[in-house]
């Protein structure tokens, strides 16, 4: 895990997304069930909605609106990396290259998709930071794809050098075979859609950026969806558009459903890219590679600071990995809140890092039994100081806004009393925010999850009771929807005008970024990007190689996938969790009475995985 993967944040808006995606993660005993995302990329077979919105194209599209966005220049000649346009819209006055938001260049690998029932289908499996060639071309660039192809359309994808749609019968509707890509966009900006297209015989096509989030569908194009006319001859095509709204889970859509009256004809694509600003860039280019450098540089225990997207140790770029404890209110947890555990994991794991997680109102907690609870945290505490590792003391909660409103200032007031002139100490102060209105399960979903500006309202007070006593050490504040919305906390950061009486309590302040592999895929992994490229600075204080429940498969290569996006854009973790309960999340074997410590052969899969990666870090 030393080599450098994946994307800049700072150059890659956002990359693609090859599957669907649910947003849920719970990571403990009362795990809601996952919602179904109305940004999930699979289209169901059933006929549009009365709304008249088909799954891809969100109004009817007319080419009298092509003229003054698109321009097309026909060529049989221009190569795919210098593509001749000519813009409607002036380009801007910086001198600087576009901005790559998401582009596929051409690829020398063979591969086809197909799909009987309109269910997403993504061909290839190939890792978001596997996909770059050194060259910048895609070796598996089908895998950026899901192809959407309708039963009554016996259609195919195959990847020879470019896209190759066949299409041997007609249709009534264009998106009865698609391609689709995920972007993100921001409200107001600039950005330009580039790529290479052409037909067997004379036909239309139609490409739309639409809403990935509830109620979906809606386009984000300025000028709305489009339709262009094919011919046998390349041609370069350029539209520049502006985003009419902000969206991490847009869709970049292409439609190659025959029209009625419409020549049966197969399709070409090539060197497709998403750009911001007014100005096609080069898809081949690979953009700037960000740099990890793990734990290498953080000696000791330094102190935690932040800067801008960043969270530095002792002035140091990298990261830190290390592990989750089990509910500290839980039989399968509270057991391994000891010393045995810390040493085990500072010595044979190389671990920098453990996380007591406290909880607040499941089980036993503290609310109920707040003696016992903070004995089990302080416990933690004072072991990682004895083995030279950070300790986060995590408030652990889905509801934290509903408890008595002096609960966590008083807590963590007395933690930062008797800690915080420790470097060692890490404040969480909300581990998991999920719905408001006690709505909780298959009860809460996106539309009905604790707001931003709720969360930063239970949080200013608690910021302010530890910084009140311990001004500089880290503290770490939950997002929306248990944690995965950090674009939303990016919009509207705490900062010092929070403050008005002392802007400092608004210094060293990190956002939490929660996951899990076999359920949050690039779709999370885009927010964080965006929240990367709006300059906050995130930390992953729980992550699971299993589903959002805490439980199923183990997912390795979305966790690889996970693991090499941390690396490289110096984001510290921490894996849940230390328990022999018996679920895919565990890491240690049900019974293994790791609790005073553990051999390998207690280990499960994910323990044996999540060693590696940390003692390797």
């Amino acid at each position: 895990m030393k080599q450098s993967f994946g994307l800049a944040p700072q150059k890659l808006l956002s990359v693609m997304l090859f599957g669907s995606t649910l947003a849920a993660c719970g990571g403990g005993s009362t795990t809601p069930t996952p919602p179904t995302a109305s940004s999930q990329v699979s289209v169901s077979s059933a006929a549009p909605t009365s709304s008249s919105v088909p799954p891809a194209v969100s109004s009817v599209i007319s080419s009298s609106s092509v003229v003054s966005s698109i321009s097309v220049v026909s060529s049989t000649s221009v190569a795919s990396s210098t593509p001749v346009v000519s813009s409607s819209v002036a380009p801007s006055s910086s001198s600087q290259p576009p901005v790559v938001v998401s582009s596929i260049a051409s690829s020398s690998s063979v591969s086809s998709v197909s799909n009987s029932s309109m269910a997403a289908s993504s061909a290839g499996s190939a890792g978001v930071g596997t996909l770059l060639d050194s060259d910048g071309t895609f070796a598996n660039g089908q895998a950026l794809f899901t192809g959407n192809i309708d039963a009554s359309l016996n259609a195919s994808f195959t990847w020879d050098g470019e896209v190759n749609v066949t299409i041997p019968t007609t249709s009534t509707e264009t998106w009865h075979a698609q391609l689709i890509h995920a972007i993100g966009l921001t409200q107001d900006e600039q950005y330009t859609i580039c790529f290479r297209i052409k037909a067997s015989a004379e036909r239309t096509m139609g490409f739309n950026i639409d809403q990935g989030g509830s109620p979906g569908y809606a386009s984000l194009l300025s000028t709305d969806a489009q339709e262009l006319d094919l011919t046998t001859s390349y041609q370069n095509v350029k539209h520049t558009f502006t985003a009419v709204m902000t969206d991490t889970s847009a869709r970049l859509t292409m439609s190659f459903g025959v029209l009625a009256g419409n020549a049966v004809a197969n399709v070409q694509v090539d060197d497709i890219g998403v750009y911001a600003g007014a100005v096609c860039g080069d898809p081949s280019q690979t953009p700037a590679v960000a740099v990890g450098s793990g734990s290498d540089n953080i000696v000791g225990v330094p102190a935690i600071t932040t800067e801008g997207n960043q969270v530095l140790f002792g002035g140091q770029t990298g990261s830190i990995a290390g592990m989750s404890l089990f509910w500290s209110s839980h039989g399968d947890g509270s057991k391994f809140y000891n010393q045995n555990v810390v040493e085990k994991l500072s010595g044979d794991w190389n671990a920098r890092l453990i996380r007591a997680a406290m909880g607040i109102n499941e089980g036993d907690g503290y609310l109920n039994n707040p003696g016992a609870n903070k004995a089990r945290v302080e416990d933690i505490v004072q072991q990682a100081i004895a083995n030279d590792m950070y300790v986060i003391i995590d408030w652990h909660t889905h509801d934290a806004e509903e408890h008595p409103a002096n609960l966590a200032p008083e807590f963590f007031a007395e933690m930062a009393t008797t800690y915080g002139a420790n470097n060692h100490v890490i404040y969480e102060i909300y581990n998991e925010p999920d719905c408001s209105n006690g709505l909780s399960g298959a009860n809460c979903g996106w539309d009905e999850k604790t707001t931003w500006a709720e969360i930063k309202a239970y949080a200013l007070p608690v910021i302010r009771a530890i910084r009140a006593i311990d001004p500089d050490n880290l503290i770490i504040v939950g997002t929306p929807y248990y944690s995965q919305f950090v674009d939303e906390a990016s919009e509207d950061p705490i900062v010092a005008a929070d403050f008005p009486d002392n802007a400092a309590y608004a210094d060293n302040i990190a956002y939490t970024l929660h996951f899990y592999a076999g359920s949050h895929k690039q779709q999370e992994r885009n927010r964080a990007i965006t929240a990367l490229k709006n300059g906050i600075p995130l930390f992953v204080t729980e992550w699971g190689s299993v589903g959002a429940s805490g439980d199923g498969a183990f997912d390795k290569a979305e966790s690889d996938t996970w693991m090499e996006f941390l690396y490289d854009n110096n984001i510290s973790h921490a894996n849940w969790s230390i328990s022999d309960k018996a679920e895919g999340a565990s890491i240690l074997k049900p019974g293994s009475n790791g609790a005073n410590g553990w051999n390998e052969s207690d280990l499960t899969e994910t323990g044996l995985y999540v060693k590696d990666k940390i003692k390797n870090w």
